[in-house]
């Protein structure tokens, strides 16, 4: 069952998740986004609903730690709890109870603490990791190199990166901005010896607060943020249970249509 409350405002600001969920078992897809939901962190939707694959709760007022079950949801795919008050430390058990996510987002929060290395060591890692505007201290980015998008501007995250991390073949953005890392030096000179397989082929887009690498993204040419171009796009499930697929804003062909059919997918979003 998919089912979607988005945007449906409650009267009351900051009202309770709706009872009738706690016993829907069969349900596949929850969209709660956007509609002045509040109270704890809802955990219970996660233990009872083990059927899971898509989950968005961004933007309420949900406050409390991030609780989860003990159990692991394996058929979790996205996962969005952005732009909430949810605070304390990403759960330790985070990796075994999610273990095939593809996109966890819980940007702007309060989360505090570090960022679970669990991440790095996943037979499959999330390919969209999204742990911006917290409050988080303790990270080693090359630690999240088996992640394609992994942003974790705005937060209180410094040290010395590793230049290891143009070794990555997955790897393809990294958002570090409105941090305090050090070693930019490395990091240059690294990206001024990339071949084709690393930094200038997969427009590695590294932004530091200080304007650092900008010169190096401006190399490449052209605007990051909207590109019109026409590419053949491969892409695969890896085995996992749940696929999802997000087109926003971009025009597809038939033959994309065409061939979706033969994909394990939840759900396939073409905005």
């Amino acid at each position: 069952m998919f089912l979607s409350l988005s945007n449906s405002i409650s009267k009351a600001i900051n009202s309770d998740v709706p009872n009738f969920l706690y016993s829907q078992y069969d349900l596949r897809s929850l969209n709660l986004s956007s509609s002045n939901f509040g109270g704890m962190f809802p955990s219970w939707l996660l233990e009872n609903n083990t059927r899971l694959a898509i989950l968005h709760l961004r933007q309420n007022s949900f406050v409390g730690p991030l609780k989860l079950p003990h159990h692991p949801i394996l058929k979790m795919g996205f996962l969005d709890i952005s732009n909430n008050n949810i605070s304390g430390q990403v759960p330790r058990n985070i990796c075994s109870v999610f273990p095939y996510l593809l996109r966890f987002v819980m940007a702007m929060n309060g989360l505090t603490g570090s960022i679970p290395s669990c991440f790095g060591n996943m037979s499959f890692p999330p390919i969209v990791l999204d742990l911006s505007h917290n409050l988080f201290s303790i990270a080693k980015p090359e630690q999240l190199q088996g992640s394609e998008y992994v942003k974790l501007s705005n937060n209180n995250l410094g040290g010395e990166i590793s230049p290891s991390i143009f070794n990555s073949s997955f790897l393809r953005y990294l958002y570090l901005d409105g941090n305090k890392f050090t070693g930019h030096e490395n990091l240059d000179k690294a990206i001024g010896a990339g071949s084709e397989t690393t930094a200038y082929a997969y427009l590695w887009h590294m932004s530091y607060e200080n304007g650092l690498l900008a010169r190096k993204i401006n190399d490449v040419g052209g605007d990051l943020e909207e590109i019109n171009t026409e590419e053949t796009v491969k892409f695969t499930t890896k085995r996992r249970p749940s696929c999802m697929l997000e087109n926003s804003d971009q025009e597809v062909n038939n033959d994309l249509e065409y061939n979706l059919s033969s994909i394990n997918l939840v759900d396939v979003i073409f905005k």
